[in-house]
């Protein structure tokens, strides 16, 4: 009813520190957690809250990825209840039940990411390839250049700063392949 949507509203201005409350609890542990009477719970921040909108009985269980909790589950009543570990032993099978799709999710991000990267490093590759060959062009008609000019100072000059540019050219297309090759070995 609307004293839980209360309860909702207000407890997401909450950040609890490791230990500090339900969620803090269930976070240090990596444990289910029961609380019977929450108004009672010395460690309940949220006990005010918890008061004004009728609410007793708290249970809460990690949900993990790689042995690291990722989220807490929270359930509340209205009515204090003592421990109750089928339900418990329910949640934390349900919270594994998440854990196993959380990891499924990232897995598959992380698939994407590999694939994207594979792609950015075949073009990356491809283009210096192609950049290359044109490079080949360039040095070969410079060296022409450079020979048929010995008497010509001026034209030398230039044609010398073409084949630095040329080889500037060439090293940065040399990054770019070491690029490509590290991105096609990420995979």
């Amino acid at each position: 009813g609307r004293g839980f949507e209360t309860f909702a509203e207000q407890s997401e201005k909450f950040k609890f520190k490791k230990g500090e409350g339900l969620p803090g609890r269930v976070w240090e542990s990596k444990k289910p957690a029961w609380v019977p009477d929450v108004t009672k719970d010395a460690n309940f921040p949220r006990r005010d809250i918890a008061v004004s909108c009728g609410i007793k009985a708290a249970v809460a269980s990690p949900v993990t990825t790689d042995g690291e909790v990722a989220a807490v589950m929270n359930f509340f009543t209205t009515e204090a209840r003592p421990e109750d570990m089928e339900f418990v032993d329910f949640l934390a099978m349900s919270a594994g039940q998440m854990s196993g799709i959380l990891r499924q999710n990232l897995l598959s991000a992380q698939l994407v990411q590999a694939q994207k990267l594979e792609i950015v490093g075949n073009l990356a590759g491809g283009i210096a390839h192609d950049f290359n060959n044109i490079l080949g062009a360039i040095f070969g008609y410079t060296e022409f250049l450079i020979k048929g000019l010995k008497d010509m100072p001026q034209q030398l000059s230039d044609a010398l700063e073409v084949q630095r540019a040329a080889e500037k050219a060439a090293a940065l297309t040399k990054q770019l392949l070491t690029f490509s090759r590290k991105k096609a070995s990420v995979q």
